[in-house]
């Protein structure tokens, strides 16, 4: 009865753990969806971007409600070019646009001739619209409505001659564009459980070899979990269960990995501790990767 009681309050931990963050759950640093669109051949005109949405916010981005507080446009100081501002005349032309399907405007903006592409890395949205704004001619151009395919979802859009009134969207999907980022977020992982792993006083050999190999597993279940789902093409109901229980999925990882903690770390301690040692354990390594995920999410999107 003890024991049922233990690993009863440790799930409350990690449910409590996991709540604090209001954002997609990640049970260490996996991939965070995104949307990802190169363009070819921008040519020397300016042109700004941005993604149209079916739904009115998605996250933290939201349509402009008139209020001066929720608008997104920049006063032209480099810290606010670089949070997904646009200049006033841009934000403006965007916020005025209509679009026949009623998409929405959720006032992030990338400058396409600085950047060459749209990477949108936090909370893109799943049915969206590319559309482009030429301030010289004050010119848009749009695409037609999209479908966020994979977990990292890449478009490719030719400008050659200029953007014609709708723009042509090609879908980019790469399996071996996937290992990579998938080699280079485990080792992150590892790095900082191990790294944790030793602040907890867990040093002998076998045991950060079984963290190791935990931690490949789990890697490895949760990508292909996702790239499956999501990326392969399977049945659209499969996808939709995938992306809406993903933070139920990971938060499976971090309770799988509790649990082989607490079989092969206490099975190998010189010194074994009780379950919920090991059970903390696996909920603070988490977290840490999970944090160091999402800050690098931000600045490199294309490997998370």
């Amino acid at each position: 009865m003890k024991r049922i009681g233990t690993w009863l309050l440790s799930l409350f931990c990690m449910a409590l753990l996991l709540s604090l963050y209001p954002v997609t759950a990640a049970a260490d640093t996996g991939p965070k969806p995104s949307v990802e669109i190169s363009f070819d051949n921008v040519g020397d005109e300016p042109c700004y971007g941005t993604l149209l949405s079916n739904v009115e916010s998605t996250g933290p981005w939201s349509v402009w409600d008139g209020s001066r507080r929720n608008a997104r446009y920049t006063t032209g100081t480099e810290i606010e070019e670089l949070s997904g501002k646009a200049p006033y005349d841009i934000w403006q032309a965007f916020v005025q646009y209509e679009d026949p399907d009623g998409f929405f405007f959720l006032q992030m903006v990338w400058d396409l001739r600085e950047t060459g592409r749209i990477d949108w890395s936090y909370y893109p949205p799943d049915t969206f619209k590319i559309l482009l704004y030429y301030p010289e001619t004050g010119r848009f151009a749009v695409s037609g409505i999209q479908q966020r395919f994979a977990f990292h979802a890449r478009y490719r859009v030719d400008l050659q001659n200029g953007a014609a009134e709708t723009l042509r969207v090609e879908r980019v999907f790469s399996w071996g564009g996937e290992i990579p980022s998938f080699l280079f977020r485990l080792a992150l992982t590892l790095v900082v459980e191990l790294g944790i792993a030793l602040l907890f006083g867990i040093r002998n050999r076998k045991q950060l070899l079984y963290i190791t190999a935990v931690n490949i597993v789990t890697q490895l279940l949760l990508n292909l979990a996702l790239l499956f789902a999501i990326g392969a093409g399977l049945p659209p109901g499969i996808a939709f269960i995938s992306a809406l229980y993903l933070p139920g999925l990971e938060l499976g990882i971090v309770v799988l990995e509790a649990v082989a903690y607490c079989l092969l770390l206490k099975k190998h301690a010189r010194y074994p501790r009780k379950n919920i040692f090991y059970v903390l354990y696996a909920i603070v390594a988490n977290a840490a990767s999970l944090f160091l995920g999402f800050v690098l999410a931000i600045f490199l999107p294309g490997l998370f």
